[in-house]
C-alpha cells in the first residue's frame, strides 16, 4: 500500500521479468549481492553488468527493493506441509518450472547418463551434504539424468523422500530415485550410463523390466 516505500508504483509484467532475470544471471555468475549486477562496469568492473544497467536504468537498485517486498511465489493461505514429505516446499514452484522447461527444451537421444550434482554453498543447513573426499565442496545434492554435452534433462533432490512405488518393491532409496528419473524418458531402449555408486544387477533388472 505504499506505507514502507512511498515511491512505489505497480510493476509491469516486463519489469517483473527483468528482475527475475537478474536472479537467474546471478545464479550463473554469482555476486556477493545481486544488486551489484545493476551497476555499470565503469563503476564496478568486477560485479557490474552493462547489459543489466542499460536494461533496468539508474534507479534499478531502489526498484529492486520494491520488487523484493512485492514478489512472492507462495500462497500464504496454504498450510505449510511437513518437512519430511516436502523439504523443498518454499522453492517447489521454481523446481517444477525448471523441470518442465528443461524437458521441453531437449529431446534426449539414445545415450544419456545418471550422476550426482551438488549445489555448493558456505552456510549451514540441515539438508547440507558433506564431502570430505571431494574438492567440489558441501551443499545440496541431487541425482540427475544428463544428455550429450552435460545438459541436465531432469533431477531428483536427495533430501526428498524416495519414490514409495519403488522402495515398496525392494529397491533402496538411491535406486528408487534412479527408476523415477528413467521413467520420465518418453521412449524405450535408451542406453543409460552410470558409475559404480549407482549400478547394481538388481537395478539393471528393474530398469529393463519396467522401462525397457
Amino acid at each position: 500500500g505504499g506505507n514502507t516505500y512511498k515511491d512505489f508504483t505497480p510493476f509491469t509484467t516486463f519489469e517483473l521479468m527483468k528482475h527475475i532475470g537478474v536472479y537467474i544471471l546471478n545464479g550463473v555468475s554469482p555476486s556477493p549481492r545481486v544488486e551489484m549486477k545493476m551497476q555499470p562496469q565503469t563503476t564496478d568492473p568486477f560485479n557490474g553488468n552493462d547489459m543489466v544497467f542499460n536494461a533496468m536504468g539508474s534507479n534499478a537498485e531502489r526498484r529492486h527493493r520494491h520488487f523484493k517486498c512485492f514478489f512472492a511465489i507462495q500462497d500464504p493461505r496454504i498450510t505449510t506441509p511437513s518437512r519430511k514429505t516436502h523439504p523443498n516446499w518454499k522453492i517447489e514452484p521454481i523446481l517444477k518450472q525448471a523441470l518442465r522447461v528443461s524437458k521441453e527444451a531437449i529431446i534426449p537421444g539414445q545415450d544419456s547418463s545418471i550422476d550426482e550434482q551438488t549445489i555448493g554453498f558456505q552456510g549451514n543447513h540441515q539438508d547440507k551434504k558433506r564431502h570430505d573426499e571431494k574438492n567440489e565442496g558441501d551443499g545440496f545434492q541431487t541425482d540427475s539424468i544428463n544428455v550429450e554435452g552435460g545438459y541436465t534433462w531432469s533431477f531428483y533432490f536427495r533430501n526428498q523422500p524416495a519414490p514409495p512405488k519403488w522402495t515398496a518393491l525392494g529397491l533402496c532409496p538411491l535406486h528408487g530415485r534412479v527408476m523415477a528419473l528413467i521413467g520420465q524418458l518418453r521412449h524405450h531402449h535408451h542406453c543409460i550410463y552410470m558409475d559404480n555408486l549407482y549400478l547394481s544387477a538388481k537395478l539393471c533388472l528393474f530398469a529393463w523390466k519396467y522401462h525397457k
